[in-house]
């Protein structure tokens, strides 16, 4: 977080048309498959980080986007689980 700032800065990236995802990691190996030298993490609970992210223009979140175990959380999804619901399909 920025000095005097409750805003997080998140890594971003961009979709298949061009709009902004926010990336996330699982765990430091995560992490380090997709930025070898991070120069710095936050730590947030699944409710907060989709809180925070919903504050953003983000229409996606990708987790863990290097690897085997990750998937892309869209919008609406994030909406439920920041209130700490399941999302219904």
């Amino acid at each position: 977080m920025e000095p005097g700032s409750s805003a997080a800065k998140f890594p971003a990236t961009a979709t298949e048309s061009g709009e902004m995802a926010i990336v996330a990691f699982t765990d430091m190996a995560a992490l380090v498959r997709w930025e070898p030298n991070p120069a710095s993490v936050l730590c947030f609970s699944c409710d907060k980080f989709f809180e925070s992210v919903l504050t953003t223009s983000a229409v996606e979140a990708w987790i863990n986007p290097v690897g085997f175990a990750g998937g892309r959380v869209f919008r609406r999804e994030m909406e439920a689980l920041a209130q700490g619901r399941l999302p219904q399909y």
